[in-house]
């Protein structure tokens, strides 16, 4: 029987106290990161999806959620070797990965060197090219720049409601991200449980690399999510689709970059079906 919450569990990699969300069960594994300023959290909607099937575990990454926040340590180099510690710790071996945006950047690199870690990758809109075109929206910022918090969760709820890169979060997400993504602070304000330093430009000065021959050279079953509003952004995906056993392209419609925010139960269908081996649809 699956608990309706998942535990919440911490090991000690590299120089961090790293938390995960782990929601047990005895199916195959399915290890979930996610992009900026989000948390482990921010998966609870597909994870309640197929919870009953798999064992989901999703991460807090360095300076999100409750894992440690360092001032150092987010260039994706660091990011690759948090997460290649964490599934060395937990002796991890055949996860299905399923990243979104920087997580599935992360993924796609660590498979890469270590595809010992991974029987599959669920790649959810990861930046293609770092170094020549812009970085996952917002970009890397320095810090300094005035930070927003609200006077409590009520107003919280009610921006992300209107905000127009959140209004489109299924309800019971919005909710999840008010309860569960987030921290008061000292003055009784709401903060999002995010550290600014994760946006310092200045921790990923010269950062440069193109995922596009990774895509290609993997090995392993992959599953490329796009969202409607972006899909034309990944339209060199497609051939590397066309080419490649095994690589599957989807787009998911009525939705924009955080698309498993807004439509999680047709992300967490596409990840059944690609792990059972049903045909994949090139549409949702």
């Amino acid at each position: 029987m699956c608990k309706s919450q998942p535990w919440s569990k911490s090991v000690k990699v590299c120089d961090i106290n790293m938390r995960y969300a782990d929601w047990g069960g005895e199916g195959p594994l399915l290890l979930m990161l996610h992009g900026a300023m989000r948390t482990s959290r921010s998966w609870d909607a597909v994870a309640r999806a197929l919870r009953e099937e798999y064992h989901v575990i999703s991460l807090d990454a360095r300076g999100h959620g409750d894992s440690d926040w360092t001032q150092r340590g987010y260039r994706f180099t660091n990011r690759v070797e948090d997460i290649r510690a964490f599934c060395r710790e937990l002796d991890i071996r055949d996860a299905t990965a399923v990243g979104h945006s920087n997580g599935a950047v992360v993924f796609a690199m660590l498979a890469d060197k270590h595809p010992e870690f991974f029987r599959g990758l669920v790649l959810l809109e990861p930046m293609l090219v770092v170094g020549e075109t812009p970085g996952e929206l917002p970009p890397p910022r320095r810090t300094g720049r005035r930070r927003r918090t609200w006077s409590d969760r009520d107003e919280l709820r009610e921006y992300l409601k209107q905000h127009p890169a959140t209004r489109g979060w299924r309800e019971d997400v919005i909710l999840d991200v008010v309860d569960l993504e987030t921290v008061e602070l000292a003055n009784g304000r709401i903060d999002m449980k995010w550290s600014p330093d994760t946006l310092n430009i200045d921790d990923r000065q010269g950062e440069r690399f193109d995922l596009r021959p990774i895509l290609s050279a993997t090995g392993l079953p992959t599953l490329f999510v796009a969202s409607q509003q972006r899909a034309s952004r990944f339209a060199d995906v497609q051939p590397i689709a066309a080419a490649t056993p095994n690589f599957h392209f989807t787009t998911v419609n009525n939705t924009g970059h955080n698309m498993y925010m807004e439509r999680p139960d047709a992300v967490a269908a596409l990840i059944a079906s690609f792990l059972s081996g049903n045909a994949v649809p090139g549409v949702v």
